[in-house]
C-alpha cells in the first residue's frame, strides 16, 4: 500500500533532483549572463544607459550616486587644492567615476565651462548634484575656495553615505535572518513529515 509524501517533502526533493541534474546548466546559464553583461559594458552608450538604470534602484539608487559625488568632489577638491587647472583636473575625476551615465554628463559639464561657463551652474544645469551641494560650491567659487567647498561637500556626503549604509544594513539584516530561519524551517519540517510518513506506512 502507497502512501503519498508530503508536499513540502515532494519540493524538496525536486530542488534536490533539479540541482543534481540541471545545476551545471544554471552555472553556464549564469556565466552567460555575466559575459554578455560585460560586453555590454564596453560599449559606451549601453554602459551609460545601464549605469543610469542603476541610479534609479529603490533603496541603492540613491547611495549609489551619492557615492560618486563624494568622489567626484573629493577627488576635484584635493587636485585644485594642489594646483592642477581645473579642465584638466575635471578629466582625471571624469576617469575616476565608475558610473559612466554620471561621467558622461561631466565631460558635458567640462565642455561648457571650457566655454567660459561656471562649473556651479553647468553641475546644477545638468542635475548632477543636489541643491545643497550647489549652494555651497556656488559660495565657493564666489570666494575664491572652490577647493574647500569641495571637500567639504565630499565629507558631507560621506558621512550621509555611511549613515544611510547603516541604516540598509538595519534594515535588510532582519529580513536575511527571517528567510534563512525560514529556510531551515521547510528542511526541518520536510525531514520530520517525511519520517513520519515512513511510520504511518509501518503501521
Amino acid at each position: 500500500m502507497g502512501i503519498s509524501l508530503p508536499f513540502s517533502t515532494m519540493i524538496l526533493m525536486g530542488m534536490s533532483r533539479y540541482s543534481i541534474r540541471y545545476g551545471w546548466i544554471s552555472i553556464i546559464v549564469a556565466m552567460i549572463a555575466f559575459f554578455l553583461y560585460k560586453k555590454a559594458m564596453k560599449d559606451k552608450n549601453t554602459s551609460i544607459k545601464i549605469d543610469q538604470k542603476k541610479l534609479k534602484l529603490p533603496l541603492i539608487g540613491n547611495l549609489l550616486w551619492k557615492m560618486q559625488i563624494s568622489r567626484f568632489a573629493r577627488t576635484l577638491g584635493t587636485l585644485l587644492e594642489n594646483g592642477v587647472p581645473l579642465l584638466k583636473s575635471m578629466d582625471i575625476v571624469k576617469d575616476v567615476l565608475s558610473n559612466q551615465y554620471l561621467a558622461d554628463i561631466l565631460s558635458n559639464v567640462k565642455s561648457n565651462v571650457k566655454e567660459g561657463a561656471s562649473l556651479t551652474i553647468s553641475l546644477a544645469q545638468k542635475r548632477f548634484l543636489p541643491e545643497i551641494a550647489v549652494h555651497l560650491l556656488k559660495v565657493g567659487e564666489e570666494t575664491g575656495n572652490l577647493d574647500q567647498m569641495l571637500l567639504k561637500v565630499a565629507d558631507n556626503f560621506d558621512a550621509d553615505t555611511e549613515q544611510r549604509m547603516k541604516r540598509l544594513v538595519t534594515m535588510v539584516e532582519p529580513l536575511l535572518i527571517l528567510l534563512m530561519g525560514a529556510v531551515i524551517g521547510v528542511i526541518v519540517i520536510s525531514m520530520l513529515t517525511a519520517i513520519l510518513s515512513v511510520n504511518d506506512l509501518r503501521f
